[in-house]
């Protein structure tokens, strides 16, 4: 059995007490201890990561609410439906192209390359789409 020190409580534990890193290697610290120094951390830090996850949100929200407006891509692609965005869903055309949903993702750029492949429905219109099914979407206006 192979055996590792803690770097912060010094006591000599199985390796599998060790988280891995991404790298494959093990942590310094054993699972414990860094339970311990991350309730410590989390606990001095919970206002500063708050206030910067905010801050980057609302960028990123102003971004993507500028580009929209700019490409005219707020109402719906088939009844012209726009009161309200929350209603209005990304629908991809050729589904064999799609790699992650719209909504899903943080950074602007990867989100423009993903809604290039879709076309801006409301939820009305989306259900309707998928309901008619694979051979049927040949008849959407914008396909």
């Amino acid at each position: 059995m192979e055996t590792k020190t803690c770097y912060a409580c010094k006591r000599t534990l199985s390796v599998e007490e060790f988280h891995k890193k991404g790298d494959g290697r093990r942590r310094a610290e054993c699972q414990d201890c860094r339970k311990i120094f991350r309730k410590k951390w989390n606990r001095l830090h919970r206002s500063n990561t708050a206030k910067i996850n905010r801050k980057q949100k609302m960028r990123l929200k102003s971004l993507w609410q500028i580009w929209l407006k700019e490409n005219n891509h707020i109402k719906c692609s088939i009844c012209g439906y726009n009161k309200c965005q929350a209603a209005l869903e990304w629908h991809h055309l050729n589904p064999g192209e799609k790699e992650a949903r719209v909504a899903g993702l943080r950074s602007v750029n990867k989100k423009i390359s993903e809604i290039i492949k879709c076309v801006l429905v409301c939820a009305n219109c989306h259900r309707e789409i998928h309901h008619m099914g694979p051979k049927d979407e040949d008849t959407h206006p914008n396909s």
